[in-house]
């Protein structure tokens, strides 16, 4: 598997912040073991934002969760945003590798993309989600999939228009069956 490319984000684009008064430049980079405490902080936030209700698992699982996609280049990647001065994370993506007849080989799933609200509507998104589709070709994935939150999310449209925006195309709705209760 070839190595992520490392997308920094400024000069020709520069994202100004909601306050209007500053301008943040933006790193995109692979997640490592050490993003543990991050990765647990942003999928909370991920996860009351989607639900309204705080996260079911509880921060150990959420980081035995990260470190099983970290540590298993060959099936899964996550990627960071982070402001490139202060370092503080401000988006991150996760995907899994699955292997499927009607694709002829391998494609990319992606699980969560989260933006923190403060960052939104600066590039973030899209930028994850070209750097995240240029890690998932170099690993020899065919196309990238997503499932979109339920139809109830308040901002089910804004959602939808971010991975147009960026390629994706609608395909259909999908199910799930809860093994867990």
């Amino acid at each position: 598997m070839k190595a992520i490319p490392v997308a920094i984000c400024g000069d020709a684009n520069k994202y100004s912040l909601q306050s209007g008064t500053s301008v943040t430049k933006f790193v995109i980079e692979r997640a490592s073991e050490d993003d543990s405490m991050d990765a647990i902080v942003a999928t909370e936030k991920l996860i009351v934002a989607l639900t309204g209700t705080l996260p079911t698992a509880s921060p150990k699982m959420i980081e035995e969760a990260f470190l099983k996609l970290v540590r298993a280049p060959d099936s899964s990647f996550m990627l960071f945003a982070r402001d490139a001065e202060s370092r503080k994370l401000v988006g991150f993506v996760s995907v899994s590798f699955i292997t499927a007849l009607r694709t002829a080989g391998m494609y990319g799933l992606i699980q969560e993309l989260w933006v923190d609200h403060r960052s939104r509507k600066q590039g973030v998104a899209g930028n994850l989600l070209k750097s995240c589709a240029s890690y998932a070709r170099a690993a020899g994935a065919s196309q990238l999939e997503v499932g979109l939150p339920r139809y109830e999310y308040y901002n089910l449209e804004n959602v939808k228009n971010v991975y147009v925006r960026n390629g994706f195309s609608p395909v259909g709705p999908r199910f799930i069956h809860n093994l867990t209760d």
